[in-house]
């Protein structure tokens, strides 16, 4: 998720880009500070008002492949990305923003997550907000009985962006039906 490939840190901050991500804040290294993203993500919020902001913290992912998916300091760094979202979500839930909150991949016990195992590809899904579409319509109501794959999110997305024809597959029973 760049301008251009390949990313270099001369990149790490753009502003009022002509296309693709217009503003952003991007990181290198895999132990950045999840406090720190979430302070870029309230700079970006605060300055540009964005209709899309996608954060990507690192912690606990770095956390599970040295530990695993199943260790206390795995645990740990998962508790404190609540931590962090407890502290923000407030604040950008009052400025008019729905926050979805899930993961790319899932983490075994032995701190890997390229495999089929469902620990490997099960993902949490969390809302906080009601979520619509581009039109402002109501596209998304959490099911409590839902639960989606990692391979489904990028057609949840989609679905939630309006984007026609993606070509993903969307988590039936979560969607709500359109008129």
């Amino acid at each position: 998720m760049f301008n251009r490939a390949p990313f270099t840190p001369e990149d790490r901050r753009i502003e009022d880009h002509p296309g693709g991500i217009r503003h952003g804040v991007f990181y290198w290294d895999d132990a950045y500070p999840d406090s720190h993203l979430f302070a870029d993500a309230e700079d970006l919020i605060r300055r540009h008002e964005p209709d899309l902001l996608l954060l990507h913290p690192m912690n606990v992912d770095d956390e599970g492949h040295r530990s695993g998916g199943v260790s206390r300091a795995y645990d740990r760094k998962a508790r404190r990305q609540g931590d962090l979202l407890a502290r923000w979500a407030p604040r950008w839930r009052a400025a008019g923003y729905a926050l979805l909150v899930t993961a790319d991949h899932g983490m075994s016990d032995l701190g890997e997550h390229s495999g089929p195992e469902a620990a490997e590809t099960r993902v949490p899904l969390y809302t906080l907000g009601p979520v619509g579409g581009p039109a402002g319509e109501a596209l998304f109501l959490p099911d409590p009985h839902g639960s989606p794959t990692q391979l489904q999110i990028a057609g949840l997305l989609a679905e939630i962006l309006g984007l026609r024809d993606h070509g993903f597959a969307a988590p039936q029973g979560i969607l709500t039906p359109r008129a």
